[in-house]
């Protein structure tokens, strides 16, 4: 693999931390009790952020990715 090609892997990184703290914003501004609607789209927000993030340390590395996982 080339060099360059990793470090490539690492906007993934950014990208996934980005959605996280975005998530955790909105996750700070809800309101008692949350709506449903809320609920879902935080839970989704993260998963896909954290999902993000191990699919880049994945290329980071150099390992097999797994996209049947998400």
């Amino acid at each position: 693999m080339h060099p360059l090609r990793r470090f490539a892997a690492l906007t993934f990184v950014a990208g996934g931390l980005l959605l996280v703290a975005i998530e955790l914003f909105l996750f700070m501004q809800r309101e008692t009790p949350p709506e449903t609607w809320r609920v879902i789209l935080d839970n989704l927000l993260i998963k896909a952020g954290l999902l993000m993030l191990a699919d880049a340390l994945a290329r980071f590395l150099g390992q097999p990715r797994y996209p049947w996982l998400a």
